[in-house]
């Protein structure tokens, strides 16, 4: 039993996650217009953190449905390369049905993922811990 635990502990990979987060990031929504009678645009800004221990570049960031787990309703314009506890300034326009706007500026918050490659070569997806700051983005 107690040779099953040791392999188990060293053949784990390492977690460099600080407090079980990579990425967390301030949020505002401005530019708010409707399209339509169920949509919306709006300007997504992000002070963006990197908290994963590494480097990263040539991420992709994305917005993705609150509702539907792996719909992805659009991607922030410019990849970001971030060193570790660096800090970037990400903003981007996307389409969202109306109401999650509501549900944004009022407890709910958006899913947004970073999407990048690890240093072992793989494609890595973490979700970014988020908080609402009217005026971050300007």
């Amino acid at each position: 039993m107690l040779a099953v635990v040791v392999i188990t502990i060293v053949g784990a990979p390492a977690a460099y996650a600080e407090n079980g987060r990579d990425f967390s990031a301030r949020y505002d929504i401005t530019n708010v217009s409707p399209v339509g009678a169920n949509q919306v645009s709006v300007t997504l800004s992000l002070r963006l953190q990197n908290h994963s221990g590494a480097d990263i570049a040539d991420a992709e960031v994305s917005l993705q449905d609150s509702v539907l787990a792996f719909k992805t309703l659009g991607v922030f314009p410019t990849h970001v390369s971030l060193a570790n506890h660096s800090v970037a300034n990400v903003s981007g326009t996307f389409l969202v049905p109306a109401p999650y706007v509501t549900q944004w500026r009022t407890g709910a918050r958006p899913r947004v993922i970073v999407r990048f490659m690890s240093a072992q070569g793989r494609w890595s997806r973490r979700p970014v811990e988020l908080l609402f700051m009217p005026g971050v983005g300007r």
